[in-house]
C-alpha cells in the first residue's frame, strides 16, 4: 500500500508540475520547477532503494509485537539448547554461582509462625521443606534455575507456555540429560544444601511438576521462592508487557519470598532455528523501575561473556536481579 501511494503521489506531482511548466514561458521559472521535480524524484528513488518496508524484528525497535502475537509452539527446544546449554559457558557459570549463593544464603526466612524443618535449622521463621513450593516461570529449555531451588522445596512447579517446550520438560523430568549434571556440579561447589543431595536426577523427578500455562495467569501469593529466566524481556517489544510480566511473577510469590530473575541486556529480538522472536531492550534502570514498588532488591548483577563465547554479535551481557518480594 505504501509503495502504491508513493507512486500515485509521484504521478500526480509530476503531472501537475509539468502542466505548470508548460504554462510558464520564462526559462528561469521552467528550470527552477524542473529542479524541484528532480529533487522530489531523487527522494522517492532513495526511499525505494533503501526499502521502506518492515525491517527484520531483531534489527528494529519500531515494530510492535506483543506476547499474544507470537506462536510460542514454534519454539524449538533442541535448537535452543544446542546454542545455549549443551555445555557450561563462562556466563552460565557466573549466573549459576550467583543464584546458588542467593538461595543458599536466603535461609527461606519468610513465613513467620512456621516451625523449623527436619534438618534442625532451629529458626522459627524457616518453613518446613514439606510446605515449600517453588516456581520457575517460562522455563523453556533451561533447567538450571529449577535445579537451583531443588534443595529448598518440596515441589517445584515448571510453568511453560510453548507445547514443544512442555513436551521436552516432561521428558527431562524422567531423567534429565547429562549436560545438566555439569550445571549441578557448579551449584554443589562449597554449598552444603546442594552437596547433601545424593541424586539430583532423582530429586528432580520427585519434585518437579510440569504445568502448561501463561505467566499472566499465575496465581497470587502462592509460591515460597521463584525464578524467571530470560522471559519478561524476551516475549514482547513493549515495556508495558515487560513490566506486567514482572508484576505477575513477583505477585505469585508470598511476601518475603526470595527470587532470581535473569535478562538479556538490551536485546531487541532473537532467532531460534530460523524463527524470529521479539524482545524488549532492558538495562538496570528498567529492571529497577519495574521492581521498585513490589520487591526489595539485593543486587542486579551484570554478567559478561567469556572470550570468544558471545552468543550474538550485537549482544554483550546478561543481568541477574536477586531479592525478595515486599
Amino acid at each position: 500500500m505504501f509503495g502504491q501511494d508513493v507512486q500515485s503521489h509521484v504521478d500526480l506531482s509530476v503531472s501537475g508540475a509539468q502542466s505548470a511548466i508548460s504554462a510558464e514561458t520564462e526559462p528561469v521559472v521552467r528550470e527552477r520547477r524542473t529542479r524541484k521535480i528532480r529533487r522530489f524524484l531523487s527522494v522517492v528513488s532513495l526511499i525505494s532503494l533503501l526499502g521502506w518496508v518492515t525491517p527484520p524484528l531483531s534489527k528494529s525497535r519500531r515494530v510492535k509485537v506483543r506476547n499474544a502475537d507470537v506462536d510460542w509452539d514454534q519454539f524449538d527446544p533442541e535448537s535452543y539448547i544446542a546454542v545455549n546449554y549443551r555445555r557450561v559457558r563462562d556466563d552460565d557459570r557466573q549466573i549459576v554461582n550467583l543464584i546458588g549463593d542467593h538461595f543458599a544464603q536466603a535461609g527461606l526466612k519468610f513465613r513467620p509462625g512456621v516451625k523449623g524443618n527436619s534438618r534442625g535449622v532451629g529458626d522459627s521463621e524457616r518453613p518446613a521443606a514439606s510446605t515449600v513450593v517453588a516456581v520457575d516461570v517460562g522455563c523453556g529449555a533451561n533447567l538450571y534455575p529449577a535445579l537451583s531451588m531443588l534443595p529448598f522445596a518440596h515441589k517445584v512447579h515448571l510453568i511453560e507456555r510453548g507445547a514443544a517446550n512442555v513436551a521436552w520438560l516432561k521428558q527431562q523430568r524422567l531423567k534429565f540429560d547429562h549436560n545438566w549434571l555439569d550445571f549441578w556440579s557448579i551449584l554443589r561447589g562449597g554449598r552444603p544444601d546442594y552437596e547433601r543431595v545424593r541424586s539430583p536426577r532423582t530429586m528432580f523427578r520427585q519434585k518437579a511438576e510440569v504445568r502448561q500455562g501463561n505467566l499472566f495467569d499465575l496465581p497470587v501469593d502462592t509460591y515460597d521462592l521463584g525464578t524467571m529466566f530470560f522471559v519478561a524481556e524476551s516475549m514482547s517489544t513493549e515495556y508495558e508487557e515487560f513490566s506486567g510480566a514482572m508484576t505477575k511473577f513477583i505477585g505469585s510469590l508470598h511476601p518475603g519470598a526470595p527470587f532470581a530473575v535473569a535478562f538479556m541486556e538490551d536485546s531487541h529480538g532473537y532467532e531460534v532455528d530460523g524463527i524470529q522472536f521479539p524482545a524488549f531492550g532492558v538495562g538496570k534502570d528498567e529492571i529497577t523501575l519495574a521492581l521498585a514498588d513490589i520487591a526489595t532488591l539485593d543486587d542486579v548483577a551484570r554478567v559478561t561473556y567469556g572470550n570468544g563465547e558471545q552468543l550474538r554479535a550485537d549482544h554483550h551481557a546478561m543481568l541477574v536481579a536477586m531479592g525478595r518480594r515486599c
